[in-house]
């Protein structure tokens, strides 16, 4: 499990406001054109601002790996709420990040979280 609060410059994979605000505007200037990267830069700060008021990058990320891509065990998840009721009794004010879900490999998981 990796715990983020306020950290907002953070790796991008502890950090969804890192992962969707400054990962994102470093690619965009590496990838799009000057006046592209301008616009778009603009836009991803106004997210970035917005996203920083609802304090985005206060998440509890289930599982994470700090690797890209996060494998997931087996699980058939029929333990889930008890886990998230532990998670969420301890940071009642983070919301729970489950990363890299497939159809493929997390039905199980994908199933229950529904629920």
């Amino acid at each position: 499990m990796s715990i983020n609060g306020a950290e907002w410059e953070n790796s991008w994979i502890c950090s969804p406001w890192t992962h969707y605000i400054s990962y994102a505007r470093e690619e965009v200037s590496r990838a799009a054109g000057p006046l592209s990267a301008i616009a778009a830069n603009s836009i991803l700060g106004a997210l970035g601002i917005c996203l920083k008021q609802a304090d985005f990058n206060r998440v509890v990320m289930i599982n994470n790996w700090l690797l890209s891509t996060t494998p997931w065990p087996a699980w058939d998840a029929e333990n889930l709420p008890f886990v998230i009721d532990a998670i969420t009794e301890r940071w009642p004010d983070h919301a729970l990040v489950f990363r890299s879900l497939n159809p493929k490999e997390s039905v199980p998981l994908m199933a229950a979280l529904s629920k």
